[in-house]
């Protein structure tokens, strides 16, 4: 079933995939407004359950070949990791296996792979959808941001991943909203939202923001007076970011809210991160030829302060898969991107645009200084999507709007 309008699909499919994304976003946040009363999320368990749910249909409906190689190639990378790097299996595996990094990404990401890789998927319709859905884990961020920061005041509990687990919904209500000419409630709740991101703290969110914004405005954009002009406020905000957000953090502490983004402008360290670059060094430390396996990083960084993994996905592939493998694949992801970027122009679908947008910005920022490739559904829809185009090429454009 297809809304029209829109164009939000309402098939299983689309229906699972905002299922399995949305989901445990809503559990977070929900547990965050516990959080802020010293009380336990008792919801936790049956959301889970719902999604692992999901999850398990989503692989086994209209089972393909396609999925069948999936599986296998994954099973193979996960006993290759067992052989060569047997430490790293408690990391990943447990105490709690239905807890553990695996259980949810064999449940979860695993799954939004599957279906963003299929040759059927509606990317439009289910991305439409998915806009829609977004609204509901950010009003609950928004709750429970004002419930930490001003009402109890403990301050926010986990500040990077209160603003990651947000961010994509963000960007994606936040895109299908002010390409929309109605659409007014979406467009204040993204903006909303997106202050918690500057006033949390978590630069990397924070810089991924940036990112996806400027490269919605400047790249295609149809309407050349809009770009002019938002070249022009950029440039104005550029020059006077020291002087607005020493005002922002100004008006913030008069409310009681402290902020280490505008700590970070006020001490000149804003670019500076000593522990990440440890991580980092330790990283390149051991790369090898043949690779560690998937999640062995886990392992491997132990003992480096502030690291459970790379924060980077570039050094993850080379950790995990060995310089040659490791860097191909790296390769490929940038040619690919590289390519559709000369595919894409104006006159692009929503969803073409978006998923462009969101590869960069998260390929090129968010993954580069933290997350695991491993650990979120963003990483498993955008190399679903780069499969997805590879299977459709020259046989089907479902992301190409005709000029009329």
């Amino acid at each position: 079933m297809r809304l029209r309008g829109d164009h939000i699909s309402l098939d299983l499919t689309s229906i699972l995939f905002a299922v399995l994304v949305t989901l445990p976003c809503i559990n977070y946040y929900i547990g965050e407004i516990y959080w802020a009363f010293d009380l336990l999320n008792p919801y936790a368990e049956y959301i889970y359950a719902v999604v692992y749910v999901a999850g398990v249909i989503a692989i086994v409906k209209n089972f393909t070949s396609f999925k069948a190689v999936s599986i296998v190639v994954l099973l193979l990378l996960l006993g290759y990791s067992v052989f060569v790097t047997p430490r790293a299996v408690p990391e990943y595996t447990g105490p709690d296996f239905l807890r553990s990094p695996l259980a949810q990404f064999l449940f979860i990401f695993f799954p939004v792979f599957l279906l963003a890789s299929d040759k059927k998927f509606d990317y439009e319709g289910a991305l439409n959808l998915l806009s829609y859905c977004a609204a509901v884990p950010l009003v609950l961020m928004l709750v429970a941001f004002v419930f930490q920061t001003m009402i109890v005041r403990t301050g926010l509990h986990e500040y990077m991943t209160f603003a990651y687990m947000a961010l994509p919904m963000i960007l994606v209500l936040m895109y299908y909203s002010w390409t929309s000419k109605t659409r007014v409630i979406g467009k204040v709740l993204s903006v909303l939202a997106s202050l918690t991101v500057l006033f949390g703290g978590c630069r990397g969110a924070l810089l991924t923001l940036i990112a996806f914004i400027a490269l919605s405005i400047l790249l295609f954009s149809k309407n050349r007076l809009r770009r002019i002009v938002a070249i022009i406020i950029g440039m104005f905000i550029v020059l006077n970011l020291s002087s607005i957000l020493n005002f922002l953090g100004g008006q913030l502490n008069t409310i009681g809210v402290e902020s280490r983004i505008f700590a970070y402008i006020e001490t000149g360290e804003m670019g500076e991160s000593d522990t990440r670059m440890e991580v980092y060094k330790k990283a390149l430390s051991i790369i090898s030829v043949y690779g560690h396996g998937i999640y062995s990083d886990r392992y491997l960084l132990e003992g480096v302060e502030d690291a459970s993994y790379c924060h980077n996905w570039v050094l993850e592939f080379f950790v995990d898969y060995g310089w040659p493998v490791g860097g191909l694949l790296v390769l490929l992801v940038i040619y690919k991107i590289a390519s559709i970027i000369k595919e894409t122009s104006a006159e692009s679908s929503q969803s073409q645009k978006f998923m462009l947008y969101l590869a960069i910005s998260m390929l090129g920022v968010k993954f580069m200084l933290s997350n695991s490739y491993l650990n979120s559904f963003e990483i498993a829809l955008i190399f679903g999507w780069l499969i997805f185009l590879t299977r459709i090429k020259g046989k089907w454009k479902p992301l190409v709007t005709p000029v009329s």
